[in-house]
Formats: C-alpha cells, structure tokens, sequence
C-alpha cells in the first residue's frame, strides 16, 4: 500500500500544496490508539509478505507471534485487548504464508503451536480460550494439511468468523480508489473548517449582542442611595422672636 501511495502521489505532491497538506495530516496526524487497527497490520505484514526479499522477515515474525501466543506468563501479563490483537495478527499473518513457506517450516511451527494450545484449553477467560481453541485449529490445518487434525467444540459467532476472515489478504485498492478516499478526506477538511468560521462568526454576533444589551441595562443596575439618616442643611438662618433678641 505504501509502495502505491508513494509512487502514485509523488507527481500530486510536486504540484498541489493541498495534497502536501492531506499527506501530512494523514501520516503524522494519526494518533497512537489507530495503530492497533486490522488495516495497520495487514498493511504492515502484507508488505513483508508480497515480496521474496522480504519474505524471511515475515516468517520470523511469525514465529516470534506463536512464540508468545503460547507462553502462558504472556497470556497472564496481558489484556484480553492485547491478545486479540496478538490472535489477529497471527491470522493475518498466515493468509500470506505460501505452500513453500509452511512446507520448508513445518516441523518448528508445529512444535511452536503445541503449548499454545495447552494455555489456551486451559485459560479461565471464555474469549481468550475460545480464540486460542480456533487458531490452533486453523493453524494445524493450514501448516500440515495432512497431518493431524484439532477438533475442539466452541460457539461459532460473528467474532470466530471474522477471525478466519482474516486469512484472505485485502484486496489492492488501486490509486483510483485512494484518490477518491483523499478527496473525501480533503472535502471533510473545508466542511469542518466551514464550521468552525461559521461557529466563530456566530460566537462574534452573540458576544456583540450581549454586549449592547448590558449598556442598555446599566441604568437598571444603579443601586438607590440611601437618604433616611441625612440631616437637612440649609444656608437661610431661622428667624428670631423679638423676645429672643431681648434675651
């Protein structure tokens, strides 16, 4: 997928400033939490898979994945959430493996799935278990056809499926495809900054309301001034009686 992308929005990104900004945002916006989606990792190992130079490199990893799929201090120390993503790539992972691949590594991935297996039948978690009981059984099946089988009885659901889903490497989107997904992308940038402009301008108008209204009021707000204790002053002296002046 990156092999694409690069190739194919090198000519945009000599051309247009926008597509410069809609590739920034979209590799160094993404946030840490979106790393863990199914899209990152089939991307990630369906590039170490499409290509012989890269190929032993995948074949590593996935043993390095069985390796701790089947430690049971691992399946302890770790989050159901972790250990579905640990089962997905797994999955993932051998919907790219070739006949040559499961043939030439047979014997090391079988004896890499065995205790595996022992965790997970005897994990206490219903998913963990659950999940450990269908990769065992794929993975046995896939890597030794003629070998023998694991049957075990577990609820087939929505989640079991779409683990065994998988296996089937997504299809090249194909710069068509991209592209449109880049507009959409682009387009959902002017919508959300035509919102903010229209949020702020709104925010402005209400704030300049507010505003009037509060010198219109200001008169209200005056508090009367007490006048019940004041003396009266007066500069006319008070009249005398004759008597008074005589005194």
């Amino acid at each position: 997928l990156m092999e694409i992308m690069v190739g194919s929005l090198a000519p945009l990104l000599k051309e247009d400033f926008i597509w410069c900004r809609i590739c920034e945002r979209i590799i160094t916006g993404v946030p840490d939490r979106c790393l863990e989606s199914i899209h990152i990792l089939q991307n990630v190992l369906g590039y170490l898979g499409t290509s012989h130079t890269r190929r032993h490199l995948l074949i590593k990893s996935f043993k390095e994945l069985l390796s701790v799929w089947g430690d049971n201090s691992a399946i302890r120390h770790t989050s159901p959430e972790q250990h579905l993503y640990l089962t997905r790539a797994l999955f993932i992972s051998l919907g790219f493996l070739t006949d040559k691949d499961k043939e030439t590594h047979k014997d090391e991935l079988i004896r890499l799935i065995m205790p595996g297996v022992q965790a997970h039948i005897g994990n206490s978690d219903h998913k963990i278990r659950t999940q450990g009981m269908v990769l065992a059984e794929t993975l046995a099946t896939v890597i030794d056809p003629n070998g023998p089988k694991l049957k075990f009885e577990y609820e087939k659901d929505k989640e079991t499926a779409s683990l065994l889903e998988l296996m089937i490497p997504p299809s090249d989107p194909g710069l068509e495809q991209l592209q449109k997904k880049f507009e959409a992308i682009q387009l959902e940038q002017k919508l959300d900054t035509k919102m903010v402009d229209t949020d702020i301008k709104t925010d402005e108008k209400m704030e300049t309301r507010t505003d009037i209204d509060s010198d219109l009021d200001s008169d209200d707000d005056l508090v009367p001034y007490d006048m019940s204790n004041d003396v009266r002053v007066t500069q006319v002296k008070e009249p005398k009686y004759i008597r008074d002046c005589m005194e």
